[in-house]
């Protein structure tokens, strides 16, 4: 009876704990409108300019948020145009992004498989997209600076 009640009582206190945020952090995001997607990585420039990046669960494809307030606000700045159509059947194959890098709050770049390399050089206003070789696998990314970094990459 005695571990019984125990261990109702760690269910609750357990079960508030997922729903209470740590002291002084708030809820400034979620995402009503892609209920399908989860954020997989972030990235800051700075304490202000920050970037998101996000699947889709399932269907594939990513897209990028954004926030030049520190968090208080983010919009989307790149959705993949790569979907898997369900109505008529056909699929369309989408990389998967494995890395980002945000050296400054203008220069964001992404990383991932087939050669994968999407860019925004003006804060996420345009977007630049390569595929620098299918038989490549670009899976993490650091940027020293705006002009060096560090790229691994696997031939598969």
């Amino acid at each position: 009876m005695c571990k019984r009640i125990l261990l109702i009582l760690i269910i609750i206190i357990s079960s508030f704990s997922l729903f209470s945020y740590p002291p002084g952090w708030e809820k400034v995001d979620v995402r009503p409108w892609e209920p399908s997607s989860y954020y997989l990585e972030i990235d800051c420039a700075d304490s202000s300019n920050c970037m998101i990046w996000a699947e889709y669960w399932g269907a594939g494809g990513y897209y990028f948020r954004r926030t030049t307030d520190a968090g208080k606000t983010w919009e989307n700045v790149y959705k993949d145009s790569a979907w898997i159509n369900w109505n008529n059947g056909t699929q369309k194959f989408v990389p998967k992004i494995r890395g980002t890098a945000y050296p400054n709050e203008k220069l964001f770049i992404a990383v991932g498989d087939s050669g994968l390399l999407v860019r925004t050089t003006d804060k996420g206003e345009s977007w630049e997209s390569y595929r620098l070789d299918k038989k490549v696998r670009l899976f993490w990314l650091r940027m020293l600076d705006e002009n060096y970094g560090i790229l691994f990459k696997i031939f598969v």
